[in-house]
């Protein structure tokens, strides 16, 4: 996006330039929400991914094959489920 800006008697139309300035600062505002909301959703899909694993081992060879870091993982994603509802 290139701007053009009418020259005045001393500088650019304030006006113009004020209005540029602010939608490109509308414009940075909505690329942050959205790379924040995509950052949020990364991780969600990670830790959906990570409690997959994780029930798959115990599928695989039992409760009892669990890491302490593993149960804590279990822990957290139920309790986020749970606040959830």
């Amino acid at each position: 996006m290139e701007p053009t800006f009418t020259v005045a008697m001393r500088g650019y139309d304030r006006q113009q330039v004020d209005d540029y300035t602010a939608t490109l600062r509308r414009m940075l505002d909505d690329a942050q929400r959205r790379a924040y909301a995509a950052a949020e959703a990364q991780a969600a899909a990670d830790r959906e991914r990570r409690v997959d694993e994780i029930l798959a081992k115990i599928s695989r060879q039992g409760a009892d094959s669990l890491t302490s870091r593993e149960r804590r993982t279990l822990e957290e994603a139920t309790a986020a489920r749970r606040s959830r509802r």
